[in-house]
């Protein structure tokens, strides 16, 4: 109890400054008005204090501190997903969700050389890099998703040294990208001109598909190595000597005249399981290259064989076919490209290929761009061979993704992109570690920097991805270091109907004091805040666990509700959740519910009971909202005939939470919106109360009625109840029927309002205590504005009559 009344006293002085509306700067609540009494405890005091400082909204949402990191945009139309990467220079790898917030990690030893992925079963298949810098590697590694090293295989020796990519097959092999050496000896015998020789000689591209056979073990059982496939014309006398531009199919040993023993540069490698196939990135040429895979080792090795008839040969290039002599510096389209990858069976553009294409030497500067090509396949998996100088199809993009103006986005080494299941295309900018997601029609729908900077690739996980079935996926807080951490935020009901309350909790930690949580919700009129509590008595379980919680109302209707977490501490830290609202929000859909008004009352025959507006004695009719929000009755139709739903439609019209709204059955519309077009038979008749046409003009409410003596009305024995009967004297837009306590909020029974009365209600709302009076009532005693429940609403306005001379807006039992 002592914790408690700490934490509420504490609250005291953390609410009692807010931000002003529409304003930087901070306004103190006071109260000009001296209570009315001075009996009041100031254990009771202090906490009802504090829990009337609860009730207050803060109009205006103020801003955090400038972001440099996590998640700037989170568009509706953003393909869901999780985001797999490994930061370049980090050991570890992230599995983040849309939010930033961390999903799960592999720790290792190694920093990447430079791809992971996540396969079917939830094991990471990652490179770890054992030399060099850049795309160097030498290591393939498989974690399971717990982070046990199952497979750590080596392929580095003095001879070759895998590199920059791998690629898992279906069948559980690897296919491993690598540099081989070829000492200048061997490069200049197979016909390099030797002033483009460097010291060393070459180190040529191969690729070998490893099965694994044991912890550190793997057969290679195929391979394929570039070495076999070279064309040249510099000296006959030496081997591959050949027309350059009438064999496409073979790589011009002789292009580019650099020094640098990586010849090629390959810096990615992706597998087609309709075909069969491989395509390879090759920086250095500006091309993309597309090999069969359905040969033999010794067919790869050879001109002929495989299913496309052409061993290991080139099947198809693009991007420059100046490299094959083809065309001039105009027909050039790749620029230093990466991560060329097809797009897979059932997404859009399947069987096309997406290409990050860097741009570094573009003629019209440097700016980078997403580009998707329709390669000339026929339905057997081969490709049309161009005659002598003609490059290979197609001329133009069939889409391609790039800022506007282009020059004002530029990534000039790593980077990839893929496409999504709605169509969209994600794109990671790696050197500044930006990744982001467009649309076909290249609008930006999805913004995340992360924190460690550069990232070769990130890859969106479907949420059904098979790897990420049954794994605990409970977010953790954002990789970004902020002094707050905000994490695990949910709500619920998950899809509320609109009469629901939804519940929000958040797991909220710092090293410092955490002085302010507020929830920011939009049900429609703007933000409104409210504050988060770790108390025990907000849905946030145990008091002082770390988990705030906070109700937001019922919405009333259908449609979405955006909302936002901001936490704040005693060093006047800030952070949002999600970062960077309300550009980026949490949201829910709620369902539409019919409205619970019912018709809680009727005064058929009106001689002197009441009068309108204009002083007539007309027939009325009462409805009555028993719900905890205010219900819009705009658009709701009253009928004294049943067989006709749409008799009088109500106007802009809406009746408060547990409250009342007479309708005057007058047939004078013009004497105002509640006055209706039709009346009512003092004899015997029927009401009905229907549903908007839009949501089918369905019942929600009907009664019939006998002939009513004058001024005697017929209503609900008590409002909302079922039972009806007479009221000689009705009440309209009034409680109906009479308490049997001697006061509503008198919760032990001494006749009168004190201090005690308010330390029970006190009790039961926040320290688990109960009254068993409260119970007696037709609504609980320390329901002090009938709305159902007994909440800081009700506490609010038992102050109010206590210290203020206020009144609450429903004491049914005060005489």
């Amino acid at each position: 109890m002592r914790s408690q009344l700490r934490f509420m006293q504490r609250s005291v002085a953390v609410q009692l400054t807010e931000a002003c509306p529409n304003s930087h700067v901070t306004c103190r609540i006071s109260h000009s008005t001296p209570p009315r009494r001075t009996l009041m405890p100031s254990r009771v005091m202090a906490i009802a204090l504090a829990v009337v400082v609860m009730t207050l909204f803060t109009r205006s949402a103020p801003h955090a501190q400038p972001q440099t990191t996590g998640l700037f945009l989170y568009d509706s139309a953003a393909w869901n997903g999780y985001n797999l990467f490994t930061p370049s220079a980090s050991r570890n790898t992230y599995l983040i969700d849309m939010y930033g917030r961390l999903i799960h990690s592999w720790e290792t030893d190694y920093r990447p050389a430079f791809t992971a992925y996540l396969l079917d079963n939830g094991d990471l298949l990652r490179t770890g890099k054992m030399t060099g810098g850049g795309g160097l590697g030498g290591r393939i590694q498989k974690f399971t998703w717990e982070g046990e090293l199952i497979w750590d295989y080596v392929y580095f020796t003095s001879s070759v040294l895998q590199h920059h990519d791998i690629e898992p097959l279906p069948n559980g092999n690897v296919l491993i990208l690598a540099w081989e050496n070829k000492s200048e000896t061997e490069v200049i015998a197979a016909g390099r001109n030797p002033a483009f020789v460097p010291t060393g000689g070459l180190s040529p591209e191969h690729i070998v598909e490893v099965a694994p056979t044991g912890p550190t073990t793997g057969d290679i059982v195929w391979e394929w190595h570039l070495w076999d496939h070279l064309v040249q014309d510099f000296d006959s006398t030496k081997a591959n000597y050949g027309v350059v531009e009438e064999h496409p199919e073979l790589v011009d040993l002789n292009f580019t005249p650099s020094t640098s023993s990586d010849w090629i540069h390959a810096n990615s490698i992706d597998y087609n399981p309709e075909f069969d196939q491989i395509v390879i990135s090759s920086r250095t040429f500006n091309e993309i290259w597309i090999i069969d895979h359905s040969t033999t080792s010794a067919e790869a090795a050879g001109h002929s064989g495989g299913d496309a008839l052409m061993g290991g040969d080139i099947l198809y290039r693009w991007g420059n076919p100046i490299a094959y002599r083809a065309g001039d510096q105009f027909d050039q389209k790749l620029f230093g490209q990466h991560d060329a990858r097809w797009v897979p069976n059932g997404l859009p553009g399947a069987g096309n290929i997406l290409v990050f294409n860097n741009g570094g030497g573009r003629p019209d500067g440097d700016y980078s761009s997403v580009d998707e090509i329709t390669t000339t396949i026929t339905i057997d998996g081969r490709y049309p061979q161009p005659r002598s100088g003609q490059p290979h199809k197609p001329d133009t993009l069939t889409w391609s993704y790039m800022a506007d103006p282009p020059t004002d986005w530029f990534a000039i080494n790593i980077s990839g992109a893929h496409r999504l299941p709605n169509g969209n295309t994600f794109i990671c900018s790696g050197p500044d570690g930006v990744f982001f997601e467009v649309t076909p029609d290249t609008q930006t729908v999805w913004r995340y920097v992360n924190p460690f900077v550069r990232a070769f690739r990130c890859t969106r996980l479907d949420p059904d991805h098979p790897g990420l079935a049954g794994r605990d996926l409970t977010p953790g807080g954002p990789l970004e270091s902020y002094p707050i951490t905000i994490a695990g935020t949910a709500h619920s009901p998950q899809t509320p109907a609109s009469y629901d309350s939804v519940v929000v909790t958040s797991t909220i930690s710092s090293d410092n004091l955490i002085t302010a949580v507020t929830l920011y919700a939009d049900l429609g009129a703007g933000y409104t805040s409210l504050s988060m509590r770790d108390d025990g008595n907000h849905h946030d379980g145990a008091a002082d666990d770390g988990v705030y919680g906070v109700s937001i109302p019922p919405l009333g209707t259908s449609g979405t509700v955006p909302y936002y977490i901001q936490a704040q501490d005693d060093i006047s830290s800030s952070v949002d959740d999600p970062p960077n609202p309300p550009s980026t929000v949490y949201t829910y859909d709620v369902t539409y519910s019919a409205p619970q008004v019912v018709i809680n009352e009727v005064l058929a025959s009106n001689s002197a009971c009441c009068a309108d507006n204009q002083g007539d004695f007309d027939s009325w009719i009462e409805l009555y909202n028993p719900q905890p929000v205010a219900v819009d009755l705009s658009g709701l139709f009253l009928t004294n005939d049943l067989a006709d739903s749409s008799r009088f439609m109500i106007g802009d019209t809406t009746v408060p939470a547990g409250g009342h709204i007479l309708f005057w059955a007058d047939n004078e519309t013009g004497e105002g919106q509640t006055h209706t077009n039709f009346t009512l038979n003092p004899t015997a008749g029927a009401i009905g109360l229907f549903d908007r046409n839009a949501n089918g003009n369905a019942l929600l409410d009907s009664i019939t009625y006998t002939g009513q003596t004058p001024d005697t009305s017929y209503g609900r024995s008590i409002d909302g109840d079922t039972m009806w009967t007479l009221f000689a004297n009705p009440s309209p837009e009034a409680f109906n029927g009479a308490c049997s306590c001697p006061h509503q909020a008198d919760m032990n029974d001494d006749d009168q309002l004190d201090a005690v009365d308010l330390n029970a209600i006190i009790q039961a709302l926040f320290f688990n205590g109960a009254d068993p009076q409260d119970l007696q009532c037709p609504n609980p005693r320390s329901d002090f504005d009938c709305s159902g429940e007994t909440d800081a609403v009700d506490l609010n306005a038992l102050i109010s009559t206590l210290f203020f001379n206020g009144s609450g807006p429903c004491d049914p039992c005060l005489e």
